[in-house]
C-alpha cells in the first residue's frame, strides 16, 4: 500500500516538474501510467476526503501562543483495517522555521474511556512523506495515513496525535521538511490543553522518517 501511494506521489512530482520544461509549441507526451500506476491512483482516490471547513484558517490569522486551538471538529470518517474510527481534528497555532505564527492541523486518538490516574501517555505520530500539497494530510486520508500502527499504541492505552504539518491540509506554505519540527510538537501541547486534566501525561513519543527528531522537543 505504502508503495503503491509512492508511486503516485512520484508521478505527480513528475508532472509538476517537467510541465514548466516544456515548450509550448512541442507536442505534449502521454503520460505513461501502467497497471501499478493505475492501482495507485485508484487506491488513493478511494482513501481520500474532502477538506472541510477547519481546514480554512482565519486570514488574517490572529497571533496565538505555540499550541493554542484555533477550532476542532469530531468526525466519524475514518476507517483504518476495516474498523471505524471517530476522531477530533484540531486546528492550532504552530510556528515555521521563521518563527512566524502558522495554522496547521492534526488528529488525536484516545483510548475509549476515562482516562487511567495521572492520564494517558502521549504519542507524536509525526508522519513520513505523504505529498506536497494540501489533500495530502494523513487527516485527509481515510486510513490516517499510518493509521494501522496508531491504533495499536491506542489498544495498548496510549494516546496518539497525528500532526499534518503546517501547509498540508491548511492553506500555507508546505513546512514538511523544513526544521525544527514545530508543527509536531505544537500539536501535542494543543492535544494536552484540549482536555480536562489529567488527562494526558508526557512520558514518551515516537516518530517516523523524516520528522523522527520532532518528539525530542516534546
Amino acid at each position: 500500500m505504502r508503495r503503491l501511494r509512492f508511486w503516485s506521489f512520484a508521478l505527480v512530482a513528475a508532472i509538476g516538474l517537467a510541465a514548466p520544461l516544456t515548450p509550448a509549441s512541442a507536442q505534449a507526451r502521454p503520460i505513461q501510467c501502467g497497471p501499478q500506476c493505475q492501482l495507485a491512483w485508484q487506491q488513493q482516490r478511494a482513501d481520500a476526503l474532502p477538506r472541510t471547513r477547519l481546514y480554512d484558517a482565519p486570514d488574517p490569522l490572529p497571533w496565538g501562543p505555540l499550541g493554542q486551538l484555533i477550532r476542532q471538529e469530531t468526525v466519524s470518517v475514518y476507517q483504518v483495517q476495516g474498523i471505524p474510527v471517530t476522531a477530533t481534528r484540531i486546528m492550532y497555532h504552530s510556528r515555521t522555521s521563521s518563527g512566524r505564527d502558522i495554522a496547521a492541523t492534526a488528529v488525536p486518538l484516545v483510548p475509549p474511556g476515562q482516562p487511567p490516574a495521572g492520564g494517558w501517555p502521549v504519542v507524536v505520530d509525526a508522519h513520513g512523506t505523504s505529498g506536497i500539497g494540501r489533500d495530502c494530510a494523513p487527516s485527509l486520508m481515510r486510513d490516517l495515513y499510518h493509521g494501522d500502527q496508531m491504533l495499536r499504541f491506542v489498544e495498548m492505552g496510549w494516546a496518539v496525535v497525528a500532526p499534518d504539518y503546517a501547509g498540508l491540509g491548511t492553506n500555507g506554505r508546505v513546512e514538511f521538511l523544513t526544521p525544527p519540527p514545530r508543527p509536531a510538537t505544537s500539536s501535542a501541547r494543543c492535544a494536552l490543553r484540549s482536555r480536562p486534566e489529567p488527562a494526558f501525561r508526557t512520558d514518551g513519543c515516537c516518530g517516523a522518517i523524516p520528522k523522527g527528531a520532532a518528539p525530542r522537543s516534546v
